[in-house]
């Protein structure tokens, strides 16, 4: 019964330690997902830094020819119509501080001049009817009009006492877009994009062999094919529409892209960089490597500390056990003759008889005659061996289950398990006696 609850015993301390494992490899386990997620939203974070400083730099861009296109209007109302030839040099100056290809002032009804003095007539143009219903400053036009290309208007009023009088417009090549791109560091599959808030593509740079490059598809098209469902493609161009910045990954056939927009400040702009998956998850590797290398001889070292704590627990409750089983021992034995003494033996002799009911057995009561006589003439030193020798002796003779106990003084049990039979008993009687008849002490 004893060994039973040593056993329930360890077994409780392992099932404790093997809790404490799991617990912690769970906790570990959720660190190394948090980290994982941790390191993605560090490539976001990281990716859409740069492409902010981009977008501020473009900005930056139109808003120069936006400010230098105020200080063309401001003199308008002293020159435009009472000094056309000064206005035509303020005009000529204005053009040439810019990148712009085309630089017209014009009146409300659309009729102007261009940098060179020449006469542009603005008013049968599409874009122009809506300019003056139009609050922001920044355009993107299919076609400008005049040179039949794609530009990016830049326009600023001119107003007297108030009113609107007239524009300065100030247009752009697309490729404006580009002068910046080369403050990103991406890897040369990479495309990037310029988009309206309705998902025109205005330019692209890059990786132009993309299938999501192609100019005839509006961007959002191509996010309604490619996202998993219509929520999140909504979600995703209102976003985009609303001016925030994000993220989002999208498959066109087999070409797998992270996307990462960011808006263009005061504009209806965004730009869009579309980096490949493979670049994306390499980054994403080499950001949390140092984290995951840390992670895995963490828990290599959990490892080797709990094995050595269950195998140090382990050796100490078996060393407790085997301590234990000794003292039992001990307390059941008699120390002179390392047979049961009296307790013992009536214990082990009344458990078997319980365990095993059907089962006979024999129990024989011994003693040694005139003992007292030999240890009055011999002395209790050679009485002890009498003893000692007894034990030792008749322990050989019998099965090693059977019971052999000092009652005692010279008074000994054996009780012999699993005898039935009359002829055994006789022949065990015999044995005794005849191992009484040879028995002998010392010389």
């Amino acid at each position: 019964m004893g060994a039973d609850k040593e056993k329930d015993s360890l077994s409780n301390w392992i099932m404790a330690i093997a809790i404490l494992i799991i617990i912690i490899f769970t906790m570990v386990y959720g660190y190394f997902n948090s980290s994982e997620k941790l390191a993605e939203k560090t490539i976001t974070d990281s990716i859409c830094s740069k492409l902010e400083d981009f977008s501020i730099s473009f900005q930056k861009e139109l808003d120069v020819a936006y400010t230098r296109g105020e200080g063309a209007a401001a003199l308008a109302t002293d020159y435009y119509k009472k000094k056309p030839a000064i206005w035509r040099t303020i005009m000529e100056g204005l053009f040439e501080k810019s990148e712009a290809y085309l630089v017209v002032s014009s009146d409300i009804n659309g009729v102007g001049i261009n940098q060179h003095g020449d006469s542009v007539i603005l008013s049968q143009l599409s874009y122009f009817q809506k300019l003056y219903d139009r609050s922001e400053n920044y355009f993107y036009l299919q076609d400008d009009g005049v040179f039949g290309k794609p530009a990016i208007l830049v326009l600023t009023s001119i107003e007297e006492d108030g009113y609107i009088t007239g524009y300065i417009l100030q247009y752009f090549d697309v490729s404006l877009f580009e002068k910046h791109l080369n403050q990103i560091a991406f890897d040369g599959t990479a495309c990037f994009m310029l988009i309206r808030q309705d998902g025109q593509k205005i330019y692209g740079s890059g990786n132009t062999y993309s299938l999501f490059m192609n100019h005839e598809d509006n961007f959002f098209t191509q996010i309604d094919e490619t996202a998993t469902g219509s929520d999140v493609s909504t979600n995703i161009k209102n976003r985009i529409i609303n001016q925030y910045t994000g993220s989002f990954s999208a498959t066109l056939e087999e070409e797998e892209r992270y996307f990462y927009y960011v808006p263009v400040a005061n504009t209806y702009f965004t730009i869009v960089a579309g980096v490949e998956k493979d670049y994306i998850e390499q980054f994403q590797d080499n950001t949390w490597k140092a984290s995951k290398e840390i992670i895995i001889k963490l828990l290599l070292v959990l490892l080797v500390f709990f094995f050595l704590v269950v195998m140090v627990i382990v050796v100490n409750r078996l060393r407790f056990v085997e301590e234990n089983r000794n003292l039992e021992n001990m307390a059941e034995t008699d120390l002179l003759t390392d047979l049961c003494n009296k307790v013992a033996t009536e214990k082990k002799i009344m458990s078997y008889i319980k365990k095993n009911p059907g089962k006979g057995g024999v129990l024989f009561v011994l003693d040694i005659d005139n003992f007292k006589k030999i240890n009055d003439t011999m002395g209790h030193s050679f009485g002890d061996e009498v003893l000692r020798t007894f034990g030792h002796d008749v322990r050989s003779l019998f099965r090693i289950s059977d019971v052999l106990g000092r009652a005692g003084g010279d008074e000994f049990i054996i009780f012999l398990k699993d005898i039935t039979e009359l002829e055994i008993f006789v022949k065990e009687a015999k044995k005794i006696t005849l191992f009484f008849r040879d028995f002998k002490v010392g010389s």
